[in-house]
């Protein structure tokens, strides 16, 4: 069975949105975490949980990936401020 490849631990989905395709460049804007559980021998949605990341101190964030990734970083439910990053 898959869970006894895992040591018994259940799969983990995880899910980033950046703000661009550049590691050195571009920030992580959210992090989601979906648990996958195992009930009457069938896998099924556990818990999930999703974060906003403030992101470090000079990065850029690509207008591209913002648009296509529907977010809208001020969005009051966000709360998180972005007065220094920079919009290339």
């Amino acid at each position: 069975m898959l869970k006894d490849r895992f040591r018994k631990f259940l799969p983990v989905v995880v899910d980033l949105e950046t703000g661009g395709f550049d590691c050195e460049k571009n920030p992580i804007l959210e992090i989601a975490i979906q648990l996958i559980d195992f009930s009457d021998d069938q896998y099924v949605l556990g818990e999930s949980y999703r974060h906003h990341i403030d992101p470090f101190e000079g990065l850029e964030l690509n207008q591209e990936s913002l648009d296509f990734l529907k977010l809208d970083l001020n969005h009051p439910l966000r709360a998180v401020s972005y007065t220094h990053l920079t919009l290339p």
